[in-house]
């Protein structure tokens, strides 16, 4: 019989919020009367030391993320493609067009246009980091040159493939060069062989003779006039100051006379020629070097912001033109994912544990990476929910496992090696607090821990393993 000094007790439920979703556990309202004279068939349970754990479940993926579609030049026809689950890392041949390759490397930027030499800008730059980043050298600054060439060319060689197949529009290019270095080395030649002839004419020897011996006679008859012997037209005359003036006069007229015809000809003009002939054929070669440089673009390397990726979904087609997107690919990393609402949103924080467990009952460690915000994409408003990121390190066990579903669970608070009771077997006295019922109808006060899975932490000196408590 039970103590009927002891007032009536009304016993409820402790509410928590538990789980995913917020579930909430009910309040279990409930009268004993202490003034019962029969006591009906009591239900017990034992007070249990074992771990209790809080926390929820979701719904999720094993995957490697989100898929990125990967373009190409339009227009030539695709030789050779790779399979959906390839891996594919940097420096390595994503496909052939046309028999020629086209190479994958990791960079910020993508390739949108054909980069030749002389061109200059930041998607130049990003080609020689890119290039640098598998071990090529492909030098410095945002203009297209030889060193980027040489590194193009290294590029195709150490994958076994001679360098880059000039297309229709290079080739005109390349023969308009060669035309224009062709003419300008003729110009060249004809200018040089003006320079010789003018170089090597010389006065007619008559014309020489006469002057020759005007210059002697001349001589002859001034340096008389000096002595005083004048004479003009072999006759003699006073030696006056303005016959020996005239005696000089003619004598340095007959010495230029004469140092005109024995001169060097005048091949300024020609000298200049040659000049801007050497010029033009400078000018000529260095555009034919360049048009035998490498000229890359979409339709030989394709640039993505991984080191490696995998092949999604193929989609070109062998032996048809390439019609923009070639296929698309995700990161190599197979990781967990699932969405959440705005409360289990709440929930979770980076770096919290997480289990990744299967239909089989195996099971993985792993930790919360990222925690997504909901979105609404601004173009077609469409809602993408709140979604979080569970990291694995044991790769090699996720990759055995591959794209599948799992649920994901979340440990949010844990208690190890404690009592529990069912959650119903707790009473709230009129003056407060927790009680739990004995059979013999005495009432032990407990204080409460955790809450989790309808069971209830419970600490008491009075309590042990093993003890049995009334449930309804």
């Amino acid at each position: 019989m039970r103590n009927k000094s002891l007032k009536p007790l009304a016993v409820v439920l402790a509410a928590v919020v538990l789980l995913a979703g917020g579930a909430v556990l009910a309040w279990w309202l409930g009268h004993r009367s202490t003034d019962q004279d029969t006591v009906s068939e009591l239900r017990t349970t034992a007070v249990q030391r074992t771990s209790l754990t809080a926390g929820f479940n979701l719904s999720g993926t094993l995957g490697y993320g989100q898929a990125t579609a990967l373009a190409g030049a339009t227009g030539a026809v695709v030789t050779k493609l790779p399979q959906a689950g390839e891996m594919i890392s940097a420096g390595q041949v994503v496909m052939e067009v046309e028999g020629a390759p086209v190479f994958l490397l990791q960079g910020d930027l993508p390739l949108w246009r054909d980069l030749k030499p002389g061109v200059t800008g930041l998607d130049v730059q990003n080609l020689r980091q890119a290039l640098e980043r598998i071990g090529i050298g492909a030098g410095q600054g945002q203009t297209y040159d030889a060193t980027l060439s040489a590194a193009i060319a290294s590029l195709y060689s150490g994958a076994g493939y001679a360098e880059p197949v000039a297309m229709a529009e290079d080739k005109a290019v390349q023969e308009a060069a060669q035309r224009a270095l062709d003419q300008a080395n003729d110009a060249l030649a004809e200018a040089q062989a003006q320079l010789t002839a003018a170089a090597n004419v010389k006065p007619p020897q008559s014309s020489l003779i006469s002057a020759q011996a005007a210059l002697e006679q001349a001589r002859l008859e001034h340096e008389a006039a000096q002595r005083g012997n004048c004479s003009v037209g072999g006759a003699p005359v006073a030696c006056t100051a303005e016959v020996v003036a005239a005696a000089a006069s003619a004598y340095a007229l007959a010495q230029a006379q004469y140092n005109e015809l024995t001169a060097p000809p005048d091949t300024t003009a020609q000298q200049r020629a040659v000049e801007q002939a050497r010029k033009t054929v400078a000018e000529a070669q260095k555009a034919y070097n360049e048009s035998l440089q490498n000229t890359v673009g979409p339709k030989n390397i394709l640039i993505v912001p991984e080191p490696q990726i995998r092949v999604d979904q193929v989609s070109a087609t062998l032996g048809a033109p390439v019609q923009g997107t070639i296929l698309t690919w995700t990161k190599t990393i197979l990781y967990g994912q699932a969405e959440l609402t705005s409360a289990q949103q709440r929930m979770l924080t980076t770096g919290m544990a997480a289990t990744l467990r299967w239909s089989d009952g195996s099971e993985l460690s792993g930790t919360v990476a990222a925690i997504n915000e909901a979105r609404m994409d601004p173009q077609t408003y469409a809602q993408t929910p709140a979604s979080v990121r569970v990291d694995v390190a044991d790769q090699a066990a996720l990759a055995q496992r591959g794209p599948s579903a799992v649920t994901i669970s979340f440990v949010q608070e844990e208690a190890d090696n404690t009592l529990v009771v069912p959650v119903n077997a707790l009473v709230v006295p009129a003056e407060g607090g927790y009680c739990v019922e004995l059979p013999d109808g005495r009432f032990v006060r407990v204080e409460l821990g955790l809450i989790a899975d309808t069971r209830v932490q419970i600490f008491s000196d009075e309590l042990s393993e093993g003890d049995l408590v009334v449930v309804p």
